[in-house]
């Protein structure tokens, strides 16, 4: 498993047989211990569509498998290591057996061994560990989705492992060593603050203080480059000690060192919690559980997860956590991710906060209030008694992660904490981002944070990243197993009495698979339907044992239950008596008998249930009519309004389960309410910044229209028309780009079917003033927007007015590519946006004169216009930085000023401003924005001369960028060709350029790029082919990568000898002296034009002004932190001024 796959029978390799059977093999291991169903098998090698023969095709390689795995088996006997069962099949090995396994235990050991002040055995242990090693985890299955978990989570212990051999190192007096290693751990995660702590330490004790130092300083600009937050306090304190040469920093005397543990140990759960029927074979987890609340209480942190499929057990686990938490003393406050039922984005976190100031002291309650989060929690009724207490904030609280964090750590400072957060698989993400800010700082607080997630398929988009990115000493993961048959006998036992049948044990298992919930479910059934008749007396399948146990209930409560599933997985019963018919007290003691059959448990607060298992209000729902379910959405949305008017509960937190449940019963006759609700609820994500959301919203208003209410007047045609705008205008702010146009284009159409040109220069205007980039398709347009803003401005009186002016500006936008093929292009894209920021000026209106300048940018994109584009994003960042400006202006007005400055060739600067946009984006969360400043982090390691590094951030940036604006494809090739040709890897780079061009026909790629890359690797007559002389061939286009264009030619022509394009070159490129060769966003930088320019001189046979550009291509290089460049322009000014040699 820690490699390419490979099974030893007694030493020696065999043959496991074709892709297929190897996938088999692969899907048991991942599971093994656990029984694979046939099905998910079946997926796991066949993927959605199957042969009608997978089935008995398995069997065959299952067949195959057992022969190789068990040679000396007898024929037709059962196996042992491969076993069937009615569930599926079994992989039993022991540990020992598997290379994970040892692996495992031998890391176990070295921590205890490094623990016990034994640095030099737990060395031994770490370094045997780490040598089991064959290449990635799992080999060529690694990135299948039945093994990509199961795979980074042993990627994830190998670098735990790695760390922990770091600390070991440093404590066995070889603080040299671990600084070497520890650079690699810090380049892998520079988000952990602990890494960053032991490498500055380290060189500390290597006596490099000033080496130390800088490393904490690059860990403090790492954490707000990425996060915007300040390091914690363990570093704060390390960097005043190194800087004081305190001796607490010296490597302590070790302590007496102490036997190993004894190879078994009693674990330290109460009993109680180890006789649970819920709870049996979780010993190890809950004595982990232990563990990490005794390290929050004193002071370390951490994050455990809680992993494994439906009915596993992992809410009990967490129940049981708070439980002990709650005994030593800890506060507990809980959060629940709900599936589908309509909550706000960020609805786990604010039951964790709500339940955290309810817990902590007026000084928080206070800070809740400053930092903007009082209103959110609706905490004015709780303050009102305190005379002390600071004013309820009047408007709706910017709830930022960075605040809620912020709240939780001052929290956690005053009283150790316990975070628990269920179903971390559903979480919006929102929430997920809450978290991944969290665990940055687990290791410095008393707070321990237990998810429970789901696994497997079920585990999908922000969370499924989340999950694989998590890493660290202080990350626990703990995936809960099916039980053993002797466990499930340990839950008939705690039922039934010591006198267990170990053939109903048997049966049960088998029937089940050991998945706990089953388990119970069928234990249940026991005394009513007896053990002899078990097996024929119940259907195999969960929905039918949870439906046999329904129809016992007394008269009504599953009706009663039925309307509970409506409303949710948790529910109040004050919403379900306003829902269902029946009297009050009738109704409470349906639930409460409920209760008592154990489908419904009491949550929190008095009055609120939750259902014991998601799989019970599954059946439930599916258990009626979709009309009915329809029908009973509604009953339910009006409870909830209801509520809401009472004061019950804020207004805001029920909006978006009002516009849940009115959507769903919109078939029924409910279409109105339904869009009303879902129109208010996307009001309030807008003002969350939760952009996404509210496209959700505003979509889901519209289908309703579509298919419910279509519009038969003008006034209903202007009310999709509206909505239509809204949508886009969200999906722009959320990134979703494609479904924007195609919404837009729609209201365009609306717009010319009410004659209106007003709505028509509306329409076609918000896709170039809401994004930064609005290109569709390079050297290509919308001919529908641009005929609409053609009839726009026709028919729009000429006085000015908003709506001209964003129409004359967007007109240019949006005909910027054939403006580029005129050359400067003034006739068709300057004049409009000039005339646009003119009349913008005599209007007076700030945000307005922002949306001008602000596509005005867009519209002149050429190296020729870098002294106006600055100017202007100058101006754009000092209107977005007024009050009462929307906030979403400042961030884009900063990328224009980092961009620019880039493009100039002020590296410092353009950091600077990037610096400064990532701060404000943390309020405003624009998609777009974080593209840039994902491609801004890969483009400096690049430069920095970290390869890898750049790579892994631009796999990182390419991912968030696919689904956004256009271009991820090409930008990740201009990406890689960067960083491949400061490798040398020219074969691997013309690989790219070839792709590139067969994928993207009339794309950036051109034939000149494959002509450099030849000439490159000494191909000359090729590259010639490729890239033909000056005068044969037409100048690129004037758009945004015309210099960079130019410079990839010019360079060619050096390589090929062409001396007279290469003075051609050079009088067209010298205007350009002191800028960057960049694309003119963050995604491509090759360095000073200076280099190209002193290339371009010694070919044209001007030796001195070669050297003069190369000798400031050396200086300028080194200040944009472009180490291969430099260290090019340096070698290149060797050759001519002293004998070097040419590194080209």
């Amino acid at each position: 498993m820690l490699g390419p796959l490979a099974v030893l029978v007694d030493g020696r390799e065999v043959a496991l047989g074709g892709v297929k059977q190897r996938t088999v093999l692969a899907a048991l291991l991942v599971g093994v211990g656990s029984v694979v169903p046939v099905s998910r098998l079946v997926d796991c090698v066949w993927g959605e569509t199957p042969p009608a023969t997978a089935v008995g095709t398995l069997r065959s390689y299952v067949a195959n498998l057992r022969r190789a795995l068990e040679p000396d088996r007898l024929p037709r006997a059962a196996g042992s290591v491969l076993v069937s069962s009615s569930a599926g099949y079994l992989l039993r090995v022991p540990a020992d057996q598997v290379d994970a396994g040892r692996f495992t235990a031998l890391v176990e050991s070295g921590r205890s061994r490094l623990t016990g002040g034994r640095p030099q055995d737990a060395l031994t242990d770490l370094d045997q560990a780490l040598s089991l090693w064959r290449g990635p985890a799992y080999g060529e299955f690694a990135g299948a989705p039945f093994a990509s978990l199961a795979a980074a989570g042993l990627e994830e212990a190998r670098l735990t492992a790695q760390e922990l051999r770091a600390e070991a190192e440093m404590a066995a007096g070889r603080p040299e060593s671990a600084a070497a290693g520890l650079r690699t751990l810090v380049a892998a995660e520079p988000l952990r603050e602990h890494r960053w702590e032991m490498l500055a330490l380290a060189l500390y004790r290597c006596d490099r203080q000033a080496e130390s130092l800088a490393v904490l300083r690059e860990a403090r600009r790492m954490l707000a480059d990425n996060l915007g937050v300040e390091p914690g306090p363990r570093l704060r304190r390390l960097e005043q000690a190194v800087l004081h040469h305190d001796p607490d920093l010296d490597l302590p005397a070790p302590p007496p060192p102490q036997p190993d543990p004894p190879a078994i140990r009693v674990r330290s759960v109460k009993p109680s919690a180890a006789t649970d029927s819920a709870l049996a074979g979780r010993a190890d987890v809950l004595s982990t559980v232990d563990e990490a609340l005794v390290g929050a209480g004193g002071g370390r942190g951490g994050l455990l997860l809680v992993t494994g499929e439906p009915g596993i057990g992992k809410t009990r686990v967490a129940e049981a956590a708070a439980g002990r938490a709650a005994e030593l003393g800890l506060a507990v406050a809980v959060g629940r991710c709900p599936d589908e039922s309509g909550a706000p984005a960020l609805w786990p976190w604010l039951s964790v906060l709500r339940a955290v100031v309810r817990q902590g002291s007026v000084p928080l309650r206070r800070l809740a209030d400053q930092i903007g989060l009082s209103a959110l929690l609706d905490l004015g009724q709780q303050q009102a008694g305190d005379p002390d207490a600071g004013p309820t904030a009047p408007e709706p609280p910017a709830h930022t992660p960075r605040a809620m964090v912020e709240l939780l750590a001052h929290a956690a400072r005053e009283r150790p904490l316990l975070v628990a957060l269920d179903d971390l698989h559903w979480a919006d993400p929102d929430s997920v981002r809450v978290l991944r800010v969290l665990t940055t700082l687990l290791p410095d607080l008393p707070l321990l944070v237990l998810a429970t997630s789901r696994d497997g398929a079920d585990l999908h988009g922000p969370p499924a990243a989340l999950m694989a990115e998590l890493t660290g000493v202080w990350t626990r993961r703990l995936p809960l197993r099916r039980l053993t048959e002797p466990e499930v006998a340990q839950v008939l036992r705690h039922r039934f009495g010591p006198a267990v049948d170990e053939h109903l044990a048997r049966v049960i298992h088998q029937r089940c698979g050991g998945t706990p919930f089953h388990v119970v479910e069928l234990a249940r059934l026991v005394p009513e339907v007896g053990a002899e008749s078990l097996a024929e007396a119940l259907p195999t399948g969960t929905r039918d044992l949870i439906r046999h146990r329904l129809r016992r209930l007394p008269d009504g409560a599953e009706a009663v239950l039925v309307v509970a599933a409506v409303v949710g997985e948790e529910f109040d019963f004050e919403v379900v008596a306003s829902a269902s018919d029946v009297p009050a007290d009738t109704l409470l003691e349906l639930v409460e008998s409920t209760v008592d059959w154990g489908l419904l448990v009491e949550a929190g607060p008095v009055g609120r249930f939750r259902f014991s298992h998601a799989l019970v209000r599954d059946t439930l729902r599916q258990s009626i009519s979709r009309v009915r379910l329809a029908r009973l959405h509604a009953r339910v949305a009006a409870a909830l309004e209801q509520r809401a008017a009472s004061g019950a509960r804020a207004p805001g937190d029920l909006l978006d389960a009002i516009a849940f449940h009115w959507l769903a019963a919109a078939p029924v006759g409910h279409a109105e309410p339904a869009v009303t609700a879902a129109v208010a609820a996307a009001r309030r994500a807008e003002r969350m910044y939760a952009h996404q959301h509210a496209a959700r919203l505003w979509s889901a208003a519209i289908e309703v229209i579509d298919q419910h209410a279509v519009p038969t007047t003008p006034a209903a045609t202007r009310r999709l028309f509206d909505l239509l705008v809204d949508l886009g205008r969200a999906c722009c702010r959320g990134g979703l780009n494609e479904q924007a146009r195609t919404v837009l284009n729609r209201a365009i159409g609306l717009a010319r079917q009410l004659d209106d040109p007003s709505a028509l220069a509306v329409a076609a205007t918000v896709y170039s003033s809401e994004l930064l980039q609005p290109t569709r398709e390079y050297q290509s347009g919308d001919d529908t927007v641009v005929d609409a803003l053609r009839d726009a401005l026709r028919l729009l009186p000429t006085a000015d007015s908003p709506l001209r002016c964003l129409a004359l500006a967007a007109l240019a936008a949006e005909r910027y590519f054939e403006a580029a093929a005129h050359g400067a292009g003034d006739q068709h894209g300057r004049d409009p946006s000039a005339e646009a920021v003119a009349m913008a000026r005599r209007l007076g209106d700030p945000e307005l004169l922002l949306r001008a300048l602000h596509v005005r940018l867009q519209a002149i994109r050429h190296p020729d216009t870098l002294a106006e584009r600055q100017a202007l994003a100058e101006e754009q960042v000092e209107l977005a930085s007024q009050p009462g400006v929307s906030p979403d202006w400042l961030p884009k007005a900063l990328v224009r000023r980092s961009t620019t400055w880039l493009e100039a060739g002020n590296m410092a600067e353009a950091q600077a401003a990037a610096d400064a946009c990532a701060i404000a984006n943390q309020k405003v969360r624009l998609l777009e924005i974080d593209v840039h400043l994902r491609w801004w982090e890969a483009l400096r390691a690049g430069l920095a001369g970290d390869p890898r590094t750049a790579e892994a951030l631009a796999m990182k940036a390419y991912e968030l960028h696919r689904n956004t604006v256009w271009g991820p494809g090409p930008a990740l090739v201009g990406h890689r060709l960067s960083w491949l040709i400061d490798e040398g890897r020219y074969q691997e780079m013309e690989a790219v350029i070839r792709a590139g061009m067969a994928a993207a026909s009339g794309g950036p790629l051109t034939p000149q790029h494959l002509g450099l890359i030849l000439a490159l690797q000494g191909r000359i007559d090729e590259a010639r082919a490729y890239c033909p002389p000056a005068a044969q061939v037409p100048e690129p286009p004037r758009d945004w990568l015309w210099l960079l264009q130019m410079v990839l030619r010019a360079y060619a022509w050096v390589l090929c000898g062409d001396v007279e394009s290469c003075r051609w070159a050079l009088d067209r490129l010298l205007p350009y002296a002191g800028r960057t060769v960049t694309n003119g966003s963050a995604v491509i930088c090759w360095g000073s034009v200076d280099h190209f320019l002193g290339e371009l001189a010694e070919v044209a046979g001007d030796r001195d002004l070669a050297i003069t550009m190369l000798r400031n291509a050396v200086r300028h290089n080194g200040e944009l932190g472009c180490v291969r460049w430099q260290q090019r322009s340096q070698s290149r000014l060797d050759e001519l001024t002293g004998g070097g040699v040419a590194a080209r």
